[in-house]
């Protein structure tokens, strides 16, 4: 599982759409059993889930806690994301990870 990681989280941003999306369904599988290994990838993953790969924000739930600073970073770009999101699993990905995140930070929640 180190040395999947690395190597399925730079097929992200290879142009590749099948590739994209099958890495896409690996990456939360990897998540429920190692989400500290995936925590270090927290950057291209939120990149790649603002670029519209939507059922990859299945996977920052997972890793919030161990990487809040990063997620905390990108709150606003990821809050516009559930309009757009055709599956309702990642529209519920987003909310939970949006309840986290409220729950760390006393000016969200007043």
């Amino acid at each position: 599982m180190r040395e999947a990681l690395p190597v399925a989280v730079k097929f992200l941003h290879k142009g590749n759409r099948e590739l994209c999306r099958n890495v896409s369904c690996y990456l939360p599988l990897a998540a429920i059993e190692n989400p500290d290994l995936l925590a270090k990838y927290v950057q291209p993953i939120i990149d790649s889930v603002i670029g519209g790969n939507y059922p990859l924000a299945r996977v920052l739930p997972q890793i919030y806690t161990l990487n809040r600073e990063r997620i905390q970073e990108h709150i606003m770009a990821l809050a516009s994301i559930p309009p757009k999101c055709t599956d309702t699993n990642d529209k519920l990905a987003l909310l939970q990870l949006f309840t986290l995140v409220a729950g760390d930070n006393a000016l969200v929640r007043t």
